[in-house]
């Protein structure tokens, strides 16, 4: 990969993390949603995963560079799953408003645990088991 190449790619990568991080915050001042602890702490993360492309683009290309930037997309990942599955439960609003029927942190979520948590999210007039697909035990029958 040319350096020019390199350099643009950390360029749009930093456009894609300016971007999340200005969607959170005019979630926070337009539509007046204050974020929660872990909402500030994926925010932290996020912000602390543009340190490895602005380092690529200062200092050109080096595998240290995108561990930082891995390093922080493991650390939000698991910041994401712990909010997902503090809101997993059947019944639970979760925190904050919906944007195409998931909120928020679960978009900052791997795609598995938006998968669960819409499995567990759908109509309340069906039973628990029926949400998530699991059988209803024999105690409960």
């Amino acid at each position: 990969m040319t350096q020019t190449r390199a350099i643009l790619l950390n360029a749009l990568s930093l456009y894609g993390v300016a971007l999340v991080l200005a969607a959170a915050f005019a979630a926070q001042f337009v539509l007046h949603e204050l974020p929660c602890p872990l909402c500030l702490l994926q925010r932290i993360l996020f912000a602390t995963l543009a340190i490895g492309p602005i380092l690529n683009i200062r200092f050109g290309p080096r595998p240290s560079h995108y561990a930082l930037s891995l390093l922080a997309a493991i650390a939000g990942a698991i910041a994401s799953m712990r909010q997902v599955l503090l809101h997993i439960m059947p019944g639970d609003g979760g925190y904050g408003s919906a944007l195409l029927g998931y909120h928020y942190y679960t978009w900052a979520s791997p795609p598995s645990s938006r998968s669960q948590r819409s499995c567990c999210s759908t109509a309340s007039s069906r039973t628990t088991a029926q949400r998530c697909r699991q059988p209803v035990p024999s105690s409960r029958r």
